[in-house]
């Protein structure tokens, strides 16, 4: 699990340095589009800056697999949480014509086995890289780093939705 988490980082932080780069002139509008995870979904929200950067900010819920950092026995019964709720906000890269990576600040309240743990909740950075299938649809994957608390615990953690989805159903 760990080895998987850390080969993912690997690619969405290397990609965009070695990936060749394109000589496009990209014109982007703001957008609306809708990301399907899972189990679990969201809706984002794209204003462009320039030709290669994009504001973005959105609401998504979901299950999220979590790989706690720090052991205690809250990590030995929880190997991921509920997303009741999370907002994030960041700017997406356009490093080619078809891949595009997002680096944004991510807040949500979990849900852990317990029960929804409104007082402590998960923040953290979250880094996603996107391939562009078609002009309304891309498939493509995040890591998110962050704390959460578990019993007045803060805890580092890093978790990842696995594949998402994103369909643009705005221009």
């Amino acid at each position: 699990m760990k080895k998987l988490l850390i080969i993912i980082l690997l690619f969405v932080v290397v990609l965009p340095v070695v990936g060749q780069e394109y000589s496009v002139n990209l014109k982007h509008k703001k957008q609306l589009s809708l990301e399907i995870k899972p189990i679990g979904g969201g809706l984002n929200c794209d204003m462009p800056i320039n030709n290669k950067y994009v504001f973005t900010f959105g609401l998504q819920m979901g299950f999220i697999l979590s790989y706690f950092l720090a052991q205690t026995k809250e990590r030995e019964r929880n190997i991921g949480y509920v997303e009741l709720l999370g907002l994030n906000a960041g700017v997406v890269y356009y490093s080619t014509k078809h891949w595009h990576n997002t680096i944004s600040l991510k807040f949500g309240i979990p849900f852990i086995a317990e029960g929804a743990n409104f007082t402590s909740p998960y923040g953290g950075i979250s880094f996603q890289i996107f391939y562009k299938i078609s002009l309304s649809t891309s498939i493509g994957t995040n890591i998110d780093v962050g704390l959460i608390r578990l019993n007045r615990t803060p805890i580092f953690n890093i978790a990842n939705s696995f594949i998402t989805y994103r369909i643009t159903i705005g221009k």
